[in-house]
């Protein structure tokens, strides 16, 4: 696995990652790892994020995505 996409265990002691608002942003923040090439890009776009990251999930709406960037922003 690339180096880009591990995930460390130090995550769990960051105060950054700790000072997230909920579960949700946090779990957002983590599968961006997925879903970024490796320069760390993507396409903004809500629904496109949506349809790569919670591809079966019907509760998870596009506004709830939004307000998750808008605070990791």
């Amino acid at each position: 696995m690339p180096k880009y996409r591990q995930l460390h265990v130090k995550m769990i002691d960051s105060f950054d990652f700790n000072e997230l608002p909920d579960d949700f942003t946090r779990v957002v923040w983590t599968l961006l790892i997925l879903i970024v090439d490796s320069e760390g890009r993507g396409i903004y776009n809500m629904a496109w994020v949506k349809s790569k990251m919670f591809p079966l999930r019907q509760d998870v709406t596009t506004e709830r995505l939004q307000n998750a960037f808008t605070w990791l922003n």
